[in-house]
């Protein structure tokens, strides 16, 4: 048993630190060959991780977890990560069914918050994944992951006035956290550009660039800078300086996709649709499904 935790501790560790697959591998195979000395639900958990990061088998690494939940129907590991096999899959209600079982037990986390707010959302049930969110600020005060989700599902339901309130609070709350000031202040500049707002989306929009500019992150400051470029109506100009500064295609969704659920489908941001996608941290608008 010793070993075999051991084995599994070893992938971790690779796993975290990103520099070495093979070693990672090697360690999980070792404590996937040694799983009959573990507790069952010790086993069962190897095994959804030899699948998950060796052989790569979705369905084995799904059923690794479902043994685990047979016996232990509140384990944190199972409940949430068997969830987002399902949210991979669009599986909406049996990722939500899970998460509430999270959420509401001990494998409760920030995490399992944000993944039932996009199951019950992409399930149509906006209203239930915003009351998701509520709660989840009243128990992680000030974060800002849930402060973004809380944005986007509020823009996504229609109420730009709620969305602007939720960004502008969480700018006043997070001041002296400046990764939260960079995302919020630039959701906001999409939000204020999607209602003609140019002259107040470029302050935001500026801010942001000037925080990355001012700790060194310059490829985000290209990023802004080319969201900048659009809203001066320069389309041309955005495309040159998102490529100049290597701007991912997820940042260039993530542009158009605002701009899209705010109904301005003319907007010089959804021209770029070479680049984009159909969500937003996981939000599958409905708008045009309704």
């Amino acid at each position: 048993s010793t070993f075999a935790l051991a084995y599994q501790r070893l992938a971790d560790l690779h796993s975290s630190s990103g520099n070495d697959a093979d070693a990672m591998a090697s360690s999980a195979t070792r404590a996937y060959e040694n799983r009959d000395r573990l507790t069952e639900r010790e086993r069962h958990l190897v095994e959804a991780y030899y699948h998950a990061n060796v052989t790569g088998e979705e369905e084995e690494v799904a059923r690794a977890y479902r043994r685990v939940l047979d016996s232990y129907p509140d384990d944190r590991v199972a409940l949430n990560d068997l969830a987002r096999i399902h949210v991979a899959r669009e599986e909406w209600d049996r990722a939500a069914e899970l998460l509430e079982r999270a959420v509401n037990g001990p494998g409760r986390s920030r995490p399992a918050f944000h993944d039932l707010s996009v199951s019950l959302y992409n399930e149509g049930r906006k209203e239930e994944a915003m009351t998701v969110l509520d709660r989840g600020e009243s128990l992680y005060p000030a974060d800002a992951g849930i402060l973004r989700d809380r944005f986007v599902v509020a823009w996504g339901m229609g109420d730009t006035q709620r969305a602007q309130a939720v960004a502008e609070d969480g700018i006043e709350t997070l001041s002296n956290d400046a990764s939260a000031q960079i995302q919020l202040r630039r959701e906001l500049g999409y939000l204020l550009q999607s209602q003609g707002r140019l002259i107040e989306a470029r302050e935001h929009l500026q801010d942001a660039s000037n925080l990355a500019d001012a700790r060194g992150m310059l490829g985000l400051v290209g990023e802004v800078a080319a969201e900048i470029a659009l809203v001066d109506g320069q389309e041309s100009g955005s495309r040159e300086l998102a490529y100049r500064s290597g701007c991912e295609p997820c940042n260039l969704r993530e542009m158009a996709e605002a701009h899209r659920r705010a109904g301005a489908p003319d907007s010089a941001i959804v021209r770029l649709e070479a680049f984009v996608d159909t969500d937003l941290f996981g939000f599958v608008d409905h708008r045009e499904q309704d």
